[in-house]
């Protein structure tokens, strides 16, 4: 549903204030403001209360409440097979690391990807475990790349639920996605498609052969979107593409992949996050329309200096041959991200 100009600019004013709480948040957080959040949620089980025992104002605590902020079990870890399975000690291969982070009581986390509402808010779930616990971690160059916590778990479900057949993933990470699909009985066979060396002999010594099903799995050195582009219609049943970290740095392989996807039409393809993707193109696209109806010109869309400009740029044009319209569904943003110009 198209809406006004006004009603997308208040909605990218309202996200972005959202999102800079929330990074003041996370960016000041403590494990003695974790025990200070469990102290009064033990007793209380008020949220509010509870974040008030973190210390958060009135405004903060406002914004996170917004969120919407689950207790989630520990089990949700614990009980995944995967979890039971793994090394419990460190393991290294050049620079990428297999490790354990802890979650202590109380410590809120993002434990799903990004939704947005009809009038265009976004919400960013949080959850909190209700006692300690050490989960798998992957780090590439001392930055966690990926990890067995309840964001991970929730965001690969869909994908995991529907592989079938011959499975194709791209990007390792843990090794979680291609794992779990191995051990279901209708997936014939798992294929990894992975550039890095390292990244691919630390799974292949450490985690592949802790799996029954690890003679499904095979995997690829190679580019992901080189391979993709080589993909023949028919080759796999199944495919999922996370080769990004967040919505940042994924929305230009998205599209990459978007794009040169439209000739597979027999392959049923999912991306990770998608909806958190959509949600970086639809501020974006609004960034554009709000300039435009402010007065600028084609010619302030000509020069990009990054890829953010580069994005503002392709969505002009976009946009501009859809006669400037103001829906931003995701339905209409997958669609203006087949015909990108990037």
């Amino acid at each position: 549903m198209d809406k006004t100009i006004e009603q997308l600019i208040a909605a990218l004013d309202e996200n972005q204030y959202q999102a800079d709480i929330l990074n003041e948040y996370f960016a000041g957080r403590s494990s003695q403001s974790d025990r200070g959040f469990m102290d009064v949620w033990s007793k209380t089980h008020s949220l509010k209360d509870a974040l008030n025992g973190l210390g958060c104002d009135d405004e903060m605590t406002d914004v996170l409440l917004k969120q919407g902020i689950s207790p989630i079990s520990v089990s949700i870890v614990t009980e995944n097979p995967f979890w039971k399975a793994v090394p419990k000690n460190e393991k290294r291969i050049g620079k990428w690391l297999f490790g354990k982070r802890r979650y202590q009581a109380g410590e809120l986390f993002l434990c799903d990807e990004t939704t947005c509402d009809e009038n265009g808010i976004e919400r960013n779930p949080l959850g909190f475990f209700e006692s300690p616990v050490e989960v798998p971690v992957i780090y590439q160059n001392g930055r966690p790349w990926m990890s067995l916590i309840p964001h991970e778990i929730a965001t690969m479900k869909n994908a995991i639920d529907a592989a079938t057949g011959r499975v194709l993933t791209y990007g390792l990470g843990l090794g979680y996605f291609a794992v779990m699909a191995s051990l279901k009985d209708n997936v014939q066979s798992v294929d990894i498609v992975e550039r890095d060396r390292n990244a691919i002999e630390l799974f292949q010594k450490y985690i592949r052969p802790l799996f029954p099903t690890a003679k499904k799995i095979r995997i690829i050195q190679m580019d992901a979107l080189r391979h993709f582009s080589g993909l023949r219609d028919g080759q796999y049943d199944f495919a999922f593409v996370d080769v990004w970290h967040n919505g940042d740095d994924g929305w230009m392989p998205y599209v990459k992949f978007v794009q040169s996807a439209k000739r597979l039409a027999s392959l049923h393809l999912e991306y990770w996050i998608e909806r958190t993707i959509l949600a970086y193109l639809r501020r974006a696209a609004t960034i554009v329309l709000a300039e435009v109806a402010d007065g600028a010109q084609p010619n302030d869309f000509s020069v990009a200096a990054n890829n953010e400009e580069k994005l503002i740029n392709a969505l002009y044009a976009v946009l501009r041959e859809n006669g400037f319209k103001t829906d931003l569904s995701d339905e209409v943003l997958r669609k203006y991200s087949e015909i990108l110009k990037i």
